[in-house]
């Protein structure tokens, strides 16, 4: 399979991890980290599973938070590239 479609599948999943935050603890069981084949992808899933770990919602905004305190935010394309993984699900 490509590595442009598999970043798209990335992006969908990131993308519906942040809209629906019941699914988290259910795709955490079967999907690491390191599968992603997008390290970008990598990171933001690393602060998704930190954040409900922490029992934080998980929002663009808390995830923005999250990416901005370890200093990932803009190794990652920003709020702008989160923003953007929201749309991947619409």
């Amino acid at each position: 399979m490509a590595v442009n479609r598999l970043s798209e599948y990335e992006r969908s999943v990131l993308g519906n991890l942040l809209v629906g935050n019941m699914a988290i603890d259910d795709v955490a069981e079967t999907l690491h980290a390191d599968q992603f084949c997008c390290d970008v992808h990598s990171m933001i899933y690393t602060a998704i599973l930190k954040l409900n770990e922490l029992g934080t919602r998980v929002d663009a905004v808390t995830l923005a938070e999250e990416l901005d305190e370890r200093n990932q935010l803009e190794d990652v394309g920003g709020v702008r590239y989160i923003l953007e993984l929201l749309q991947a699900v619409i």
